[in-house]
């Protein structure tokens, strides 16, 4: 419903269809989980309760989405000439810059605030020109929508986690206790498996994080490393989900 009125709200607004990208439906989705925790519960007297409860996060959602569009219409703009001026300093940097984010990328993992830094990249960052004259933002649209320059921000994750993390959990399994090897063999394999076939990561990551970081250090700089060789080879590639061999 947030969201609805968010799309309606802005394409009357600015017709030509200015958007933010996914950044506006993560905006969406956050005052939508905190309207309801805040409000799911509300009492109104008797004759008003019909509209409190569940039923009034609907109404609240309506009103606050409509302030957000006004916030859109008139900021958006900047926002979207600061992303676009973001997207041009960090391609220009070519190789180092796929080397910074493929490092952040993976030094943000633990927090799970990659999956902000992925939106920016993958949805925002570069511009291309379809034949009939719409613009595609984000390296993942424009890499499907026929962009030659586009992929450089996914390629360089297959090599780390179709091979990289299965070897990392190989090798937890090969230093495993002997009293505890059978068990974790069969933990670790399987996270490799995962790793391998879908690009899920976090398990392998997780175990070692927290038991040293500094080797979680030392595969961040080597995951970047991962990023900057496969751009350097002119490898592009793309994926819908992850960096495994299903998308592979």
């Amino acid at each position: 419903v947030g969201y609805f009125v968010y799309d309606r709200m802005t394409k009357f607004f600015i017709p030509q269809g200015f958007e933010l990208g996914v950044s506006s439906g993560i905006v969406i989705g956050i005052l939508s989980a905190y309207l309801y925790h805040r409000f799911k519960e509300i009492q109104f007297p008797e004759y008003l309760q019909f509209f409190g409860g569940s039923r009034f996060v609907l109404l609240i959602m309506c009103f606050a989405s409509f302030v957000f569009s006004f916030i859109v219409v008139y900021t958006g703009p900047y926002v979207h000439a600061a992303l676009m001026a973001l997207s041009a300093f960090m391609l220009e940097m070519e190789g180092f810059g796929v080397l910074l984010y493929g490092m952040l990328h993976r030094l943000m993992v633990p927090t799970g605030l990659h999956y902000l830094w992925n939106n920016l990249f993958w949805f925002q960052v570069g511009a291309y020109e379809l034949p009939d004259g719409s613009i595609v933002n984000g390296d993942l649209p424009r890499f499907f929508a026929g962009d030659p320059t586009a992929g450089i921000y996914m390629a360089g994750l297959y090599p780390t986690m179709m091979f990289a993390l299965p070897a990392v959990a190989l090798a937890i399994v090969h230093e495993a206790r002997s009293d505890l090897k059978p068990k974790i063999r069969a933990t670790f394999l399987t996270a490799a498996l995962a790793s391998f076939l879908t690009g899920v990561t976090e398990p392998i990551e997780f175990a070692f994080l927290f038991v040293a970081p500094y080797l979680f250090i030392l595969h961040s700089l080597l995951s970047g490393l991962s990023m900057w060789i496969t751009y350097e080879l002119g490898i592009r590639h793309g994926f819908a989900y992850s960096a495994g061999a299903i998308d592979f």
